[in-house]
């Protein structure tokens, strides 16, 4: 039972076998896979998605499916531009975007969050419902050259 997968900088990959929906897979990284532009239909059982430098341009809706998701790294996919509006998951402790360049806005998300990066986005201003974060302990927004506006409720 194949627990964990990972398949790093392989250029040429492009997608990933439709069905590959591994019940035990619990770890999936796909870093570095450059020409990986949609999100994979993946186990709702898993727990760490490491989607990172990958050419994926939107985070589909369906994301909310993935219940047991407690880490969720698309660090540097500079194409990436659309998230749903509301990314529920409960589980979800940790939410990297750092460095996607073209994401101007941010989503509501889990109130479990307890680390959070969005540096060199294209964020604009800190969302309002920040406050609502009771469990994060860790926000980080460097190099974000666009952003405007920093709510004071952030530090509540």
């Amino acid at each position: 039972k194949l627990e964990k997968l990972k398949i790093w900088y392989c250029m040429g990959l492009e997608s990933l076998p439709t069905g590959i929906n591994l019940k035990s897979l619990d770890t999936l990284s796909l870093v570095g896979c450059s020409r990986l532009k949609n999100f994979p239909d993946i186990s709702t059982n898993i727990s760490e998605l490491h989607l990172d430098k990958t050419g994926i341009v939107e985070v589909p809706w369906w994301i909310e499916k993935l219940s047991r998701l407690k880490w969720l790294d698309m660090s540097e996919c500079i194409n990436l531009e659309i998230l749903p509006s509301r990314i529920n998951l409960q589980s979800l402790s940790i939410l990297d975007l750092s460095g996607c360049l073209r994401l101007r806005s941010f989503p509501d998300i889990s109130t479990n969050i307890s680390r959070l990066d969005l540096s060199r986005t294209g964020i604009e201003e800190v969302p309002w419902w920040i406050e609502k974060l009771s469990h994060l302990y860790s926000l980080e927004m460097n190099g974000c050259n666009n952003l405007q506006r920093v709510s004071l409720n952030i530090f509540k």
